[in-house]
């Protein structure tokens, strides 16, 4: 489908909800009101920014672990009430600068985008962003009524072990083993206390 973005006004009223580690990932998405023809369809962009974030997480001595970390693949999901979008109207998200690509999946009343790196390597995670591209066109369902909400979220999937910095005492660990021991404990804490397979971030947006 085309990627050309018509000049429009947005049209979507928009709440926040952050789980955990918000600069982590930072998305806004935008409806614009395209009115094709005898449908009413909506034009949804989005803009989102991975970046590393960091944690300090408690110990029983008092002094805590400083933790910088990144993902290296998640999902944002979208909930449609009174809207649907079928997988033909999606597009694929790339930036190629970032090494960053956002893949269509899901049904049409729940679309996903899976982001992931274009070339996969242990090294690396998800840095960089995605301007004001265009995720595809969402048919309003005229039979439901006017309502329409869309709920975004974004899950982490994947924690990349090899580009995590862990600091005790304002000392960063380099010992293998010790260091392993503490990425155990960090990842154990994240799923404990933050769920982060449920969201680390949740933006709805209604009209």
């Amino acid at each position: 489908m085309s990627q050309n973005n018509v000049a429009s006004k947005p049209v979507s009223k928009i709440q926040l909800d952050e789980c955990i580690c918000c600069d982590l990932v930072t998305f806004v998405p935008l409806l614009f009101d395209e009115n094709c023809q005898s449908s009413h369809n909506l034009r949804l962009n989005l803009t989102i920014t991975f970046t590393e974030s960091q944690l300090t997480i408690p110990l029983d001595n008092s002094s805590g672990v400083n933790i910088v970390f990144c993902i290296k693949r998640g999902v944002l999901e979208l909930k449609l009430k009174n809207g649907k979008m079928d997988l033909h109207e999606r597009n694929t998200l790339r930036n190629e600068i970032d090494n960053l690509i956002g893949i269509p999946q899901g049904s049409s009343e729940a679309p996903q985008w899976k982001f992931t790196l274009l070339n996969d390597e242990n090294s690396k995670c998800l840095q960089g962003h995605i301007q004001h591209q265009n995720l595809g066109i969402i048919e309003l369902l005229e039979e439901v009524g006017k309502y329409f909400e869309l709920e975004a979220i974004f899950k982490i999937q994947e924690v990349n072990r090899n580009h995590i910095k862990i600091k005790y005492l304002d000392v960063e660990i380099e010992d293998k083993i010790q260091k392993e021991n503490f990425i155990s404990y960090f990842l154990n804490y994240l799923q404990e206390q933050y769920k982060l397979d449920n969201y680390v971030k949740k933006v709805i947006v209604t009209i």
